[in-house]
């Protein structure tokens, strides 16, 4: 498993400009704004998207079918790209939280104390759960095909959403319910939810990427 990190991480100290691109433009976006909402979001979901870059550098030139001449397991690999996503997603959150809060304190962005560390800790749910959404479809349709899976998974959540909200409309179904009950919690209590959901889905995306691993012929 270690070795495994260490391959990710050394393909990963091969993308430096693509890293230096994200902290210059990260910069100018607080520079030129005041919404350190969007730049948290950003950084995380950008450092995020790096745990599916070493999917596709496995791909190249049937990296995976020597890979796995090796003592290295299929559950062991699915393991080690979760292990490689939650450390770049937290990398960049942490990034995100340095600048963000440095900006809040010279006064560049105006929201409370409360709203930026409240927003920090979602946005790095919204990290991993982005992980736990991409990282079965990298392993299952590759990295062309998965963007193109991507976009239309995500259309359909639209869409399905729209759906959903039209249809109680017409039933005059009351949403205040759940709605109030999510307004009542305390900030530690969502982020104690919102912890709960993310663990749940990583360890179901966990699931069908062995699954996949597993039914895959190299």
């Amino acid at each position: 498993m270690r070795g495994l990190l260490v391959k990710d991480l050394y393909l990963l100290g091969r993308q430096k400009n693509y890293i230096l691109c994200l902290l210059v433009i990260s910069a100018l976006l607080l520079l030129r704004a005041d919404d350190a909402v969007f730049v948290s979001s950003y950084m995380t979901i950008v450092g995020s998207f790096l745990a599916l870059v070493t999917i596709s550098y496995d791909e190249m030139n049937h990296g995976r079918a020597f890979l796995f001449t090796l003592p290295v397991t299929r559950r062991m690999y699915v393991t080690s790209k979760y292990l490689t996503g939650a450390l770049t997603c937290a990398a960049a959150w942490l990034l995100s939280v340095v600048f963000t809060g440095a900006a809040l304190a010279a006064g560049r962005i105006q929201m409370s104390w409360e709203e930026w560390l409240f927003s920090c800790a979602a946005f790095l749910g919204v990290g991993l759960f982005f992980d736990a959404l991409m990282i079965p479809i990298q392993l299952k349709f590759g990295a062309d095909r998965g963007r193109i899976v991507l976009l239309v998974v995500l259309l359909a959540c639209l869409f399905l959403g729209q759906g959903l909200a039209s249809l109680m409309d017409g039933l005059l179904v009351d949403a205040g319910g759940p709605l109030a009950f999510l307004n009542s919690l305390s900030p530690l209590a969502f982020g104690a939810l919102l912890a709960v959901l993310v663990l749940i889905s990583l360890a179901v995306s966990w699931l069908i990427s062995v699954g996949i691993m597993r039914k895959k012929e190299f």
